[in-house]
């Protein structure tokens, strides 16, 4: 709720993650850990000015209340929110903004000024030529936040700091880093500037419709195991876009409870990856076949990953991805059978990655593989009971996400 230590910890998230990435890395591990931390950090400047505008301007809040309630109609005649007090203070006249013109108007309120402080008072007035102030904070912080999401076409760091990084890091940074954008939205564009949320709805649904098409496309075309999972993720997160633009309940609480089931989903496929990754020193689809017949408890755990990245019902992807497109069906008609067809695509790409890892023959040139370990047992089982438990039963997620969310 605090603002000033929301930004803190935001930039501080960076430092961490950047030599994680920069140290323990792979071969690119330099460039992709600076390609993350100039995206992210470019991103945070826009968010740090929209922030100080807003400790600014929020001063005059007090006074904007207590002139509404002592002059509702004038307060509703106001259609612009755009309006000063003369720089005296008397409170006793002031200008009005319409049509881009500043009028004069006499204000009865001769006593509310000192609610205040003497001066020049604005709410919600021009921040850039032209363009409302509100609006113009809504923007900046929604660029920050989207290159965290991220949304195309502010996603490229992505797959370049989950290839590069080791497979520990890529689950922190599936399951954790990219909820915050989301959250940011949610916490402050949403909470704060609620009017702009409603009035760039439709942008904001169709950034969602982008990024479930193109990530599950970039999907098909991918070779690397790791690549196709960091892509999946730019997918999936499409999703909470497209709910959040809905605005409505049913929609808004898939938004949320997609964060924790992708948050629980990806790092479970970034495991699988990373295990075949320690034995055969590749991530190339077609340098496996037939790891059921050798690895039949890993191949067992990759489908159940993988089915429930494509949702399928019973396990926790269908669960948010079925509240946001029957939530957003109403608002957004075109927006969310354009969604629901492209999870053909979704349901291809992790069919055909399960068909070249686990199924067909054994490739000729495949080493012996040892079995899962006990750590590695001990890393994917509760993530697999998690997922399953929330496919079977929602409703004890749903309920805690509904209360603080004001949807009850």
């Amino acid at each position: 709720a605090d603002l000033f230590l929301f930004f803190v910890f935001w930039e501080l998230v960076l430092l961490p993650m950047y030599f994680l990435i920069g140290i323990w890395g792979g071969a690119r591990k330099e460039y992709a850990a600076l390609k993350f931390f100039l995206f992210t950090l470019g991103g945070s400047v826009f968010l740090l000015v929209a922030l100080i505008a807003l400790h600014f301007e929020s001063g005059n809040q007090t006074f904007i209340k207590a002139f509404e309630l002592a002059n509702p109609a004038l307060f509703r005649d106001l259609a612009s929110k755009t309006w000063a007090l003369d720089p005296s203070g008397s409170g006793t006249w002031g200008y009005l903004l319409r049509d881009g013109h500043w009028v004069q108007r006499t204000f009865d309120i001769p006593n509310l000024v000192r609610l205040g402080q003497a001066g020049y008072w604005r709410t919600l007035g021009t921040f850039l030529p032209g363009i409302a102030f509100n609006h113009c904070i809504w923007w900046m912080c929604f660029i920050a936040f989207a290159v965290k999401v991220p949304v195309v076409p502010l996603h490229t760091w992505l797959p370049d700091a989950h290839v590069e990084a080791p497979t520990p890091v890529s689950l922190v940074l599936a399951g954790i880093l990219l909820k915050m954008g989301i959250y940011g939205l949610i916490r402050i564009n949403w909470a704060i500037l609620p009017e702009s949320s409603q009035a760039f709805s439709y942008w904001v649904a169709l950034f969602g419709v982008v990024n479930v098409v193109y990530g599950a496309l970039i999907c098909l075309a991918q070779k690397d195991f790791k690549r196709l999972v960091a892509y999946s993720s730019v997918s999936h997160l499409g999703f909470s876009l497209l709910g959040l633009a809905a605005f409505t309940p049913t929609a808004f609480a898939g938004a949320a409870l997609n964060l924790v089931t992708h948050g629980l989903i990806s790092p479970m496929l970034f495991l699988t990856v990373g295990v075949l990754y320690d034995r055969t020193h590749h991530r190339n689809l077609d340098g496996w076949g037939g790891l059921a017949q050798v690895l039949p408890e890993y191949s067992g755990l990759l489908a159940l990953a993988l089915f429930a990245s494509l949702g399928l019902p019973g396990l926790a992807g269908f669960v948010p991805e079925f509240l946001v497109l029957s939530g957003a069906f109403a608002r957004f008609p075109w927006h969310t059978a354009v969604v629901s067809l492209s999870l053909v695509i979704t349901a291809g790409y992790c069919l055909w990655t399960l068909q070249r890892i686990a199924l067909g023959p054994v490739h000729p040139e495949q080493a012996p593989l040892s079995p899962l370990s006990g750590q590695e047992r001990l890393a994917f089982y509760p993530l697999a009971a998690l997922i399953l438990a929330i496919g079977v039963f929602p409703n004890f997620l749903l309920t805690l996400l509904q209360m603080p969310a004001g949807l009850k």
